[in-house]
């Protein structure tokens, strides 16, 4: 793979439908990836609910393998959510969508086959 460099990649899904861009982030989004620790997500999670002055709802994103860890971040979040803080107002929706990609490699040297 070091002989060929990657010019493209086509996707089959529209990018204003799922906004995955970490760097339009907002304060209500907690994007899971998966260098990251639970524990920091968690936490993260768990200030956010606790703040009265929070109106907008806490989004978990993750994904390809991270998914697993999302899902797992929920969990804990709600979880400690309903033991410490005694709220049972939480609504819990699961959104898995399915995006394929096409990545297109080109050859560096001229004699590799494209």
């Amino acid at each position: 793979m070091e002989k060929y460099r990657r010019t493209e990649v086509e996707t089959e899904f529209d990018p204003s439908e799922m906004d995955l861009n970490i760097l339009n982030k907002k304060d209500y989004e907690l994007y899971i990836t998966n260098q990251g620790k639970i524990k920091n997500y968690v936490s993260y999670g768990f200030n956010y609910l606790n703040d009265q002055t929070k109106e907008e709802p806490l989004v978990i994103t993750g994904k390809g393998n991270a998914i697993n860890k999302a899902v797992t971040v929920a969990e804990i979040i709600k979880r400690k959510v309903v033991d410490e803080l005694n709220r049972h107002d939480l609504i819990q929706e699961n959104d898995i969508e399915i995006v394929q990609s096409k990545d297109t490699w080109t050859p560096i040297e001229d004699k590799l086959d494209k």
